[in-house]
């Protein structure tokens, strides 16, 4: 008598093979056909579910898959996994891939399904998970509202934040902060917006903690951030006048990592326009050379018209430029054209053959007619080129 097929087995009998089956095999077989699939991938998402295995609530979070996450959930998968990350058996990979499949996530980012999905900006699969009743720490969501904004997942942050206030509220003010600081070192546009546009703003972050990321924008260059708070928040100054000075002088000089250089031109003129005191000894000339420095045309021009007596601090500027400043090539152009010896153009020329920085090199070349040839072999042959 001929061994009857499997798909013809009672289910009870084929659920009692599968227990000796290795994952593997079983995600092979749960293919033959839909009926043995209907069978089997239950217990597939049951042995799933264990503890150290967990691997489908992962993959669903990585890849955004709505129904897996509902099927590893109902198979009694914890929403909050007892591990870090799923066992290195998987298994349950070969249902989707035909390759043995490593870590679900690597453990220098997110640890969890509602953080890899917040990082990726999975909304529904997030909103899935959120849904879930064993989801009860707010740690989690807290950890997953860092991932979004590290990432700049705007609408993940907007309803992580929504959630939040629903489990806990008290914690709402310092995950907006938390958040701010995290949108703000990476520059991530998108989450900052949202914090100031959605009614929680920045009303939350105190007013000096505010400036300080405002004036911040400016003097690192990055101008569209400085357009974004000075359109919501009027900068404020404190009525320290040594703290002042101090941002003052910072922001200027803080690394320039942006693009822009307009922003700190218009902070300069906000700090002007609130009444900074201009006159304390050596503090226009120390921003001049800051702002020669930074190759700042605009803000050079704008500070010497703060000056009393102009053509002094012109002349000031100049002798400073002489001794061992290497200004860029606007600011070099800018001296040629007010009286500045070559000397400033050669060392410019210099530190941009020395740095191999071609572009900039080009830039200066540029600039300036005539230069005689055997001055470039001069000044080539001194960087060893």
């Amino acid at each position: 008598m001929a061994s009857p097929r499997l798909d013809k087995l009672p289910a009870e009998l084929l659920f009692e093979i599968a227990r000796y089956l290795w994952l593997g095999d079983m995600s092979h077989l749960a293919r033959v056909n839909r009926w043995l699939y209907q069978v089997l991938d239950p217990i597939l998402y049951l042995t799933d579910a264990k503890p150290y295995n967990q691997y489908a609530l992962f993959w669903a979070a990585e890849h955004n898959l709505l129904t897996v996450a509902e099927r590893a959930l109902r198979a009694g998968t914890p929403v909050q996994p007892h591990n870090v990350a799923p066992s290195p058996l998987r298994p349950f990979g070969r249902l989707f891939t035909e390759q043995e499949l490593r870590a679900a996530t690597d453990f220098s980012g997110p640890s969890t399904p509602l953080c890899i999905a917040a990082a990726a900006g999975h909304c529904a699969t997030a909103a899935l998970l959120l849904r879930d009743p064993r989801l009860m720490s707010s740690v989690s969501v807290k950890m997953a509202i860092s991932s979004a904004a590290e990432n700049d997942q705007a609408e993940m942050v907007d309803m992580l934040l929504r959630h939040l206030e629903h489990v806990d509220k008290e914690s709402v003010p310092e995950m907006i902060s938390g958040a701010f600081c995290i949108a703000f070192e990476l520059q991530n546009i998108a989450v900052i917006q949202l914090l100031i546009d959605v009614g929680l703003r920045l009303v939350l972050i105190p007013s000096d903690e505010c400036s300080y990321y405002q004036m911040n924008s400016a003097g690192t260059g990055h101008d569209e951030l400085w357009d974004l708070f000075s359109s919501n928040r009027p900068l404020e100054l404190v009525s320290d006048h040594h703290i002042e000075r101090q941002h003052l002088r910072s922001n200027p000089q803080a690394i320039f990592i942006g693009k822009g250089s307009r922003g700190i031109v218009e902070l300069v003129e906000t700090f002007n326009s609130l009444g900074f005191d201009w006159k304390c000894k050596g503090e226009l000339a120390r921003m001049l050379r800051t702002a020669l420095r930074r190759d700042n045309v605009p803000l050079v021009e704008l500070l010497l018209s703060y000056s009393s007596d102009e053509q002094n601090e012109l002349e000031t500027l100049i002798s400073f430029a002489d001794f061992g400043v290497h200004p860029g090539p606007e600011a070099c152009k800018w001296l040629l054209a007010r009286g500045c010896g070559r000397d400033v153009w050669d060392q410019a020329f210099a530190t941009a053959l020395r740095e191999q920085n071609i572009k900039e090199a080009r830039l200066l070349l540029s600039i300036v007619e005539g230069i005689p040839a055997d001055t470039l072999v001069r000044v080539a042959a001194q960087n060893g080129m």
